[in-house]
């Protein structure tokens, strides 16, 4: 009996060999995060940190398309060279001007509060895993955002903070 090339490749991947008569599917091994195109991105989540930010991008039918890691210094010349898209992340103090930054490339950015992105981490608490949920949680259609904050209103809410807790304001941080 002779065997044909998809059983050698069988034996070579799997370490076993189809009994006679079954057609055994060719296997291919292949890297479903390749780089793709950028003009099938629809969704960026993208999770802050100090120095290097992460980035989960995703197309519309969800599937990820990459993650990567970026330097603060290349944030802006990444989203630059993207085609607009749907950038959400989660919603800090540093967010409202990353907002603002990369909203002006073109981009719809919107803020998520951290607890409603905690559903959606699947695994340990790392920054990959924050961008993957904050990328899924943008997709939700019921998904409720928060509006970033322009330059002088994030700059005003100290002194919202310090004139409440000033006249006594029951809703005013305890320090």
């Amino acid at each position: 009996m002779r065997r044909s090339r998809k059983v050698g490749l069988c034996s070579a991947l799997m370490g076993w060999t189809p009994p006679d008569g079954i057609d055994v599917p060719k296997w291919k091994l292949s890297n479903h995060l390749r780089e793709a195109s950028v003009n099938t991105v629809s969704t960026i989540g993208m999770d802050i940190a100090k120095q290097v930010f992460q980035v989960h991008a995703a197309d519309a039918a969800g599937n990820p398309i990459l993650r990567r890691k970026i330097s603060r210094g290349q944030v802006l010349k990444f989203f630059s060279s993207l085609p607009a898209c749907l950038v959400a992340m989660e919603t800090c103090g540093g967010a409202h001007y990353w907002a603002r930054e990369i909203s002006k490339f073109g981009h719809v950015v919107k803020l998520i509060a951290p607890k409603y992105v905690k559903p959606f981490v699947k695994r340990q608490k790392n920054d990959a895993a924050d961008a993957e949920a904050i990328c899924e949680a943008a997709q939700r259609p019921t998904m409720r955002f928060v509006t970033f904050k322009s330059e002088i209103a994030q700059a005003s809410v100290p002194c919202l903070n310090a004139t409440s807790s000033q006249m006594g304001c029951p809703c005013a941080p305890l320090t």
